[in-house]
Parts: C-alpha cells; sequence; structure tokens
C-alpha cells in the first residue's frame, strides 16, 4: 500500500500551510460595528491612520511621507469609513488637547491648526505666525512639536497602548 504523503503531497502541504501562514497575519482583525475602533485601529497593511481627538485623524496610504487630516463619519464601519477630507498632503503634526498643528506640503501657507471644538482650520505662513496664534488664543498651551508622521503614529499608538492597560475608559470610541 501506498502512503499518502509521498514526496508531491508534502510539497502541497507545505505550500498550503505556508501560504496560510503569510495572508491569517494581514487578515483584517477590525471593529464590526459602526463607530467602534476609532482608538484601537491602526490600520490595514498600506493604509494607517492616527486618531487624534475624536472624531478626528490622520490616514496615510503607501507611504508616511504625508497624510491627510480627516473628520471621521461614525456610521460608517473604521475600517472603510466615511470621511470628510480637512486638510490634504501633511507632512508633519502635533497634538495638544484642544487643537492639532501641523505642516503640510506644496502651499503658499504651509502651517495651519485644527481647532477640535469648532472643526475651524487655520493656515499660516510661518511657524511664527502660529506660535503667535497658539499664545493668543489658548496662553495656557504652547506650541506642540511638530512630527514626522511616521514618528507621530508610532509614538500615538504607544500611549494609546498604554492608556488601554490603565484606564481604557478614556477610550471609549
Amino acid at each position: 500500500m501506498k502512503s499518502v504523503w509521498n514526496g508531491k503531497n508534502k510539497k502541497i502541504l507545505f505550500l498550503v500551510i505556508f501560504t496560510g501562514m503569510i495572508l491569517l497575519p494581514g487578515c483584517d482583525d477590525s471593529p464590526t460595528r459602526p463607530g467602534e475602533g476609532f482608538y484601537s485601529y491602526q490600520g490595514y497593511r498600506d493604509w494607517w491612520r492616527i486618531p487624534l481627538r475624536f472624531p478626528y485623524q490622520i490616514t496615510m496610504i503607501d507611504t508616511f511621507d504625508y497624510g491627510t487630516l480627516e473628520k471621521y463619519d461614525p456610521s460608517s464601519l473604521i475600517a472603510d469609513p466615511k470621511c470628510e477630507t480637512v486638510v490634504e498632503n501633511i507632512s508633519a503634526i502635533g497634538y495638544d488637547g484642544k487643537f492639532a498643528v501641523f505642516q503640510q506640503r506644496n502651499v503658499e501657507k504651509p502651517y495651519g491648526c485644527l481647532i477640535y471644538a469648532t472643526g475651524s482650520v487655520r493656515n499660516f505662513a510661518t511657524t511664527e505666525e502660529l506660535d503667535r496664534f497658539i499664545k493668543l488664543n489658548y496662553p495656557d498651551s504652547t506650541l506642540p512639536e511638530m512630527m514626522k508622521l511616521e514618528k507621530f503614529y508610532n509614538l500615538m499608538w504607544q500611549a494609546i497602548e498604554k492608556i488601554k492597560q490603565t484606564d481604557p475608559q478614556k477610550l471609549a470610541y
């Protein structure tokens, strides 16, 4: 009687197992209900997201060189979000609890500020103008350091993981 585990079958079995090992880590484990996962879903493969203050986020596709500031619609799934584009071509971002500051590529006034409470965006030609605006409107705050998107992505997700471990209720979305 011949064994079913001859050399040819072993190669097929190896190929099936190897393919499964490659594909499974890339499977989408995103939340399945609309509005869930704002502070837990990092993105998928070549699409990354950085949550700011709900409902604002930065998304990047294929590269961390530039991203889009968006307002997320919580009636949609976080992995396939409906979003309103607020600002495009962002190359650096800084975060404060009341606002976010950013730098854009290829625009006349490359520095900006998103005010969370109103959703309004102000643009400035220089960092000095941006700093004056922050000091005038938010005297208790200082101009946050603007970082490249990849560095900001890593730091933000590290901070979120710490909060999840100590006080998960802070991340209700």
